[in-house]
């Protein structure tokens, strides 16, 4: 079984550990931390962030948070993000990092800017497959998956440093790799509600006028992505050994 560590940055700490478990299946065995610069008021089942539990994750990934329209030198806890980014790199240990946890684990491995967008991209997108990749084995020609973000990464500054896999049709990074990190831009983990959740705590009409939004469109990429990520991982760490 594997050992997976999460770092939670999302807003609603119970709901993010829920839906990276549901993504996951069964088969995992899900450590939550938070940071310890950002104490949540309910830690719940979370555990401070410790670097010496954390190197004895298989694996680890970094969620995203509601912070992306902050320089990161703004944020109170990119320090300590970015010291776990250094240990697990130094340790080998694969990583996924999601949504504004890929922004900032590229801002500090390669100096990647983020930008941000004029208004919020938000909704089910199809995508495009730019390269070939055992994570996107199986799924179709434009899969759709949900993306809610107010900044982005240039496709083109991902694409001088790193295998760009797969971006929306109209030009927004979907996935990125290099070495043993992953970088997925979308809200995968989103269980069918999960868009709509995120319109309602913005206060947005949103998740009204973009049908899709009612339906759980991304359900398979969701399913295929993860059961191939966890092969994946699996696969580099057999290698390690």
């Amino acid at each position: 079984m594997l050992a997976v560590g999460l770092l939670v940055l999302m807003h609603d700490k119970v709901q993010a550990i829920n839906d990276w478990q549901n993504a996951l299946g069964p088969q995992v065995q899900l450590h939550a931390f938070y940071p310890k610069s950002h104490v949540p008021a309910h830690a719940g089942v979370m555990q401070a962030l410790d670097l010496k539990q954390a190197l004895q994750m298989d694996v680890f990934i970094v969620t995203g948070a509601p912070i992306d329209r902050l320089d990161f030198k703004d944020v109170w806890y990119y320090a300590e993000v970015a010291q776990l980014i250094d240990a697990l790199q130094s340790a080998a240990i694969p990583q996924l990092y999601s949504c504004w946890g890929a922004m900032a684990a590229l801002h500090h491995e390669f100096g990647i800017a983020k930008h941000l967008l004029p208004q919020k991209l938000f909704g089910v997108y199809p995508q495009h497959q730019r390269l070939a990749s055992p994570l996107l084995n199986g799924l179709p020609e434009h899969f759709l998956a949900p993306h809610a973000r107010f900044a982005d990464i240039s496709i083109e500054a991902i694409d001088r440093e790193l295998d760009l896999i797969a971006t929306t049709t109209n030009g927004h990074p979907f996935l990125a790799t290099a070495g043993q990190q992953t970088f997925l831009f979308a809200h995968l983990e989103y269980q069918r509600f999960g868009l709509w959740q995120e319109a309602q705590r913005s206060h947005s009409d949103l998740a009204f006028n973009d049908d899709p939004l009612h339906h759980w469109a991304w359900e398979n990429t969701r399913q295929v992505f993860f059961d191939n990520w966890q092969q994946s991982v699996k696969q580099q760490l057999k290698l390690a050994q």
